[in-house]
């Protein structure tokens, strides 16, 4: 899996059939948008991937530069602790706290 994932195509995006699964990646996709909790401008380069079984998705991941992000959303703390794993952790538990939010139903918001 991982090979067909890491190859590159010009148009940005590459669908596989492998052993029954089908894969599609796209490289970087992203967006322009505004980080909640500063407001500061934020524009996200994302490289993701996604495994499908029986037409739904089993499988999705998205990578990207999280100390360049850290620095547009968190400003001078990005800056200065962009790069610490605690921060890392931090925003990433956030995050997974806003998904479970949206799976129950809920609203993903800011907090």
């Amino acid at each position: 899996m991982a090979d067909v994932l890491h190859q590159r195509q010009p148009a940005g995006r590459q669908l596989a059939r492998r052993g029954g699964k089908r894969f599609i990646r796209f490289g970087e996709v992203g967006g322009d948008l505004r980080f909640p909790k500063t407001g500061r401008r934020v524009q996200n380069k994302i490289d993701a991937s996604f495994s499908f079984r029986d037409g739904l998705i089993v499988h999705h991941r998205d990578s990207f530069d999280f100390y360049r992000w850290s620095r547009m959303a968190l400003g001078p703390v990005g800056a200065a602790l962009g790069w610490s794993p605690i921060v890392k952790n931090q925003v990433r538990e956030q995050a997974a706290a806003q998904l479970r939010r949206f799976q129950a139903g809920g609203s993903a918001g800011a907090g």
